[in-house]
């Protein structure tokens, strides 16, 4: 019996499952998405010019394409109603898609770098406008970079959800420089005395939060970050001692400096 022959007589008995199974059987394995990593994002540009980042399965997650606050330069963008949230006396800026951060978080979630970055873009294009919509924003979003939620006694928090919240380093030392910017664009006195705070509690804890060839992630000391990993630490460190001149963070930009060109991680 020919190979076309026999198949027709297994279908006659009912058996042409036996040939479809594994068609059906691949589609599904291809549409499983294999978990990515750091190295798999990438950046897009959507029709208003506008910044994307597509994480595609980052940590399991499938977040794919999805605007960072971190990354968007447009005011118009951040004061669309979809964008930011009114708690009458400050907006708070969220990030709309789900992450992970030692457990699994869901949107929306809150941190001060996509606060303070609304806060900049959206001060920023005031003073080229002049329009004060953009500066009543604002103000509203220092407000929420000043309120109980994102400022803990001086800590400016790097992660807010629901179930946690973290004071991370990097964070701290972003936000409190652009306080200063912040300050700079609106001569804003509030600014600066965030901005004063932010660098005294700096200054309090970063001796403690530097080890031998890297520091701490965040208060909680339940993570080490090579120096050779993060040099853009050095990079917003240097930007607040020259804003300070505090021999404190100098002491410690130092060590930071010489534990990059000395050690071997």
């Amino acid at each position: 019996m020919s190979i076309s022959n026999l198949i027709l007589v297994l279908i006659g008995m009912g058996v042409a499952f036996l040939f479809a199974a594994p068609a059906e059987s691949t589609t599904i394995n291809n549409n499983e998405k294999k978990e990515t990593r750091w190295s798999d994002i990438e950046y897009l540009i959507d029709a208003n010019n506008d910044t994307m980042v597509n994480y595609k399965n980052l940590f399991g997650l499938n977040i794919g394409k999805v605007y960072n606050p971190n990354f968007v330069d447009d005011a118009d963008w951040f004061i669309a109603s979809s964008n930011y949230e009114d708690h009458l006396d400050y907006y708070l800026i969220p990030y709309n898609y789900n992450w992970h951060f030692y457990s699994n978080i869901s949107a929306p979630w809150y941190g001060c770098e996509a606060q303070s970055k609304a806060m900049l873009v959206t001060a920023k294009k005031y003073n080229e406008t002049r329009d004060p919509k953009y500066l009543e924003f604002s103000k509203k979003v220092f407000n929420g970079l000043n309120s109980p939620v994102l400022n803990h006694d001086g800590w400016l928090l790097g992660l807010v959800s629901e179930k946690k919240n973290a004071t991370i380093l990097n964070s701290q030392m972003f936000c409190v420089a652009n306080l200063m910017t912040y300050y700079e664009y609106t001569g804003d006195d509030r600014a600066l005395i965030l901005f004063k705070k932010g660098v005294d509690v700096l200054e309090k804890n970063i001796d403690d939060l530097s080890v031998n060839c890297g520091t701490y992630y965040s208060l909680s000391k339940n993570r080490l970050v090579s120096v050779k990993q993060h040099p853009e630490y050095m990079n917003m460190l240097e930007r607040l001692y020259l804003m300070t001149g505090s021999d404190t963070l100098k002491n410690a930009l130092y060590k930071w400096q010489h534990d990059f060109l000395t050690c071997r991680q």
